[in-house]
């Protein structure tokens, strides 16, 4: 899935609020420019070494695949 992260080699300087890392084209994703971005987990044909979420890649705003999406989420306050 994506996720609103600009991708980085590691989590040096990363925040720690569980805010989005975005540092050169602002949050939230669909304001990107090129910069790389952060897809996490895996899919039903992906590896089961790379189905944790831990697992991530990046690539760019404007990859597409039958296998690539994104998950709702919301507060519980």
């Amino acid at each position: 899935e994506w996720v609103q992260d600009e991708y980085h080699s590691n989590y040096t300087s990363a925040p720690v609020d569980g805010s989005g890392w975005c540092v050169t084209s602002g949050c939230p994703p669909d304001q990107s420019n090129s910069t790389s971005r952060v897809l996490r987990g895996g899919g039903w044909a992906t590896r089961a070494d790379n189905l944790r979420v831990t697992y991530r890649i990046s690539n760019s705003p404007s990859y597409q695949s039958h296998g690539v999406g994104g998950r709702l989420s919301r507060d519980l306050h």
